[in-house]
């Protein structure tokens, strides 16, 4: 009680350098006050030009965020906070996950929703990558096998198991 009355006192004590006291001085401005707002602030980090991949999703922190299908191979923005990514197209919100954190890596989020019912026949899919792994080797189709097996949706397997097959090109049997 001692500590309400003292606060209450300080407030009504007047001013040293202008009329009236603080009390007086909230009295008035009162009225301009405003509501905090529903959701705290939370600063944002933005990339700007991300690609969206050929399995749907755009890469931040070697992690996979999916986005509508329909953005395949466009440039996004991103918009990153302590909890929360958001991806844009010309500043449109196409899509929001809940942010792995910084020490996961090598994660999808992917929303069902922003998987097609069908992939549109894309340059690669699953039967020409694996002809390719067949054309090297068995070790080298068992590798492929193992990461489509691996994968809930096989468009994510692309993009590994076309690194897997890069190598090809620079590795031969020759040089083994």
């Amino acid at each position: 009680m001692a500590v309400y009355a003292s606060v209450d006192d300080f407030n009504n004590t007047p001013f040293q350098k202008r009329e009236g006291s603080r009390k007086l001085a909230f009295d008035e401005e009162k009225e301009y006050l405003h509501a905090l707002p529903a959701i705290s602030f939370e600063i944002a980090e933005w990339f700007y030009g991300r690609k969206v991949t050929l399995d749907s999703h755009v890469i931040y922190k070697k992690n996979r965020y999916s986005c509508p299908y329909q953005y395949v191979g466009k440039a996004v923005d991103i918009k990153v906070t302590a909890s929360i990514l958001e991806i844009y197209y010309q500043h449109d919100r196409i899509a929001t996950h809940v942010r792995f954190p910084d020490y996961v890596v090598n994660r999808y989020s992917t929303h069902s929703e922003d998987m097609p019912d069908r992939f549109q026949k894309p340059e690669w899919d699953e039967s020409r990558i694996r002809r390719w792994a067949d054309s090297i080797g068995k070790y080298t189709a068992e590798v492929i096998n193992r990461i489509f097996e691996s994968l809930q949706i096989k468009e994510q397997a692309y993009n590994p198991c076309l690194s897997v097959l890069k190598l090809s090109t620079n590795y031969n049997s020759q040089k083994a």
